[in-house]
């Protein structure tokens, strides 16, 4: 999984996806250490939302604050675990304006009644939306 990784652009969320496995598995050095060139790209590259997203999703419940760890590996610099726990922040960002969004498409569709759309219509919608996070195209205040 880590060769399979190296092949592709750290643009790729799959690159991270594999990473992830990997390091959730005992490996962590390669996301670990190329991770943070992604984060200090974000801001001026917004299309790394989605690799963004992904390295959150695969740091989610990996980092241990208190310990200074993150996948087990303990880390001495605080830059690293704000890096990662800001992408952290961003994963949960991108999940909480989502979900606010199908609410809110489930809300508008229910008032529509089914003289406009039917159930099945209204649930494949929401699941768009839904799947559309990962693209990481939700704007906040606070990222």
């Amino acid at each position: 999984m880590v060769r399979c990784g190296q092949l592709l652009d750290a643009s790729d969320p799959q690159r991270w996806h594999l990473w992830g496995l990997v390091a959730s598995r005992g490996t962590s050095g390669f996301f670990l250490s190329k991770f943070g060139s992604v984060l200090h790209r974000f801001d001026s590259e917004p299309i790394l939302g989605p690799a963004m997203f992904m390295i959150g999703r695969m740091l989610k419940g990996h980092i241990d604050s208190e310990r200074k760890e993150m996948f087990g590996v303990g880390y001495q610099l605080d830059s690293c675990i704000g890096k990662a726990n800001r992408a952290l922040d961003f994963f949960s960002f991108q999940c909480a304006a989502a979900r606010a969004a199908v609410d809110t498409w489930c809300l508008i569709a229910r008032r529509m009644g089914n003289s406009l759309l039917n159930k099945d219509i209204r649930k494949k919608i929401g699941m768009l939306i839904w799947e559309a996070r990962e693209l990481g195209n939700y704007k906040g205040s606070t990222l």
